[in-house]
């Protein structure tokens, strides 16, 4: 399975990869990708984190850039992949880093070999989930291209609706088989019947707001620590992402 997570900034996104990445590791190894510029998905972990991807531009370079600003488009990649990656019991986490030149269309030397990174491990990683940037950056860099499924975290309010509908919206054209809503800080049920009657695809599940998730910041805690409510709607949407991974894709 191949996962992207999307949505708005702020909606929970990072929350969301590193806890599915914990649920989803008791079944398969998991690979997760921190592609947004703030690069703290370590900190869920308790870990350092490690070199991003984008800052290894001798090496990106080297490997890209020929004569007359021609790019490799496949670069060797594979040793990139086992010494830039930290590992947390079955998890595996690699972080991309932010490229200067993100601009829809821009084939520079980073987003050549990023592109070539991710398609290595689409076809080499059983699960992998990428935690993307906000809103709509990531689709320009096609750096989804060949993911299964995308999950876009959408958060009861009119600005996290309407991100949402453009992000399905331009997602379409990426290949993607399956994109769906996953409702985020749900209150109360007149949350979720907001987002019920403003989304306009399907919703696959509905997560919990959770004060507990606080303590990752305030207390040190880590995602193996919190067990609350939040945890339990995860392992269930885990599970349903492992089925549809099974018979639809």
């Amino acid at each position: 399975m191949k996962l992207v997570i999307s949505g708005k900034g702020g909606v929970g996104k990072t929350t969301i990869a590193a806890f599915l990445a914990r649920a989803l590791s008791k079944r398969v190894n998991v690979f997760l990708i921190d592609s947004d510029p703030s690069m703290n998905l370590n900190i869920m972990f308790g870990i350092k984190r490690p070199k991003p991807i984008a800052e290894l531009k001798d090496i990106i370079r080297e490997r890209t850039v020929i004569n007359n600003g021609l790019y490799i488009m496949n670069p060797y990649v594979d040793d990139i992949i086992e010494n830039y990656s930290a590992k947390i019991g079955n998890i595996k986490l690699m972080v991309l880093g932010t490229i200067e030149k993100a601009y829809s269309g821009c084939i520079c030397p980073e987003t050549a070999f990023l592109r070539a990174l991710l398609r290595k491990l689409t076809v080499k990683e059983e699960c992998l989930i990428l935690d993307t940037e906000a809103g709509l950056e990531f689709i320009g860099r096609g750096l989804a291209e060949k993911f299964d499924v995308m999950l876009i975290v959408t958060e009861p309010s009119l600005k996290s609706v309407e991100t949402s509908k453009r992000i399905y919206e331009l997602s379409k054209d990426l290949g993607i088989k399956r994109i769906y809503c996953l409702p985020n800080k749900i209150y109360e049920e007149s949350d979720l019947n907001f987002i019920k009657n403003n989304i306009n695809f399907e919703i696959i599940h509905a997560l919990p707001y959770d004060n507990k998730l606080k303590e990752i910041d305030t207390k040190g805690l880590t995602v193996f620590d919190i067990n609350s409510k939040f945890y339990k709607d995860i392992e269930q949407l885990a599970e349903k992402l492992l089925s549809i991974s099974k018979i639809q894709l």
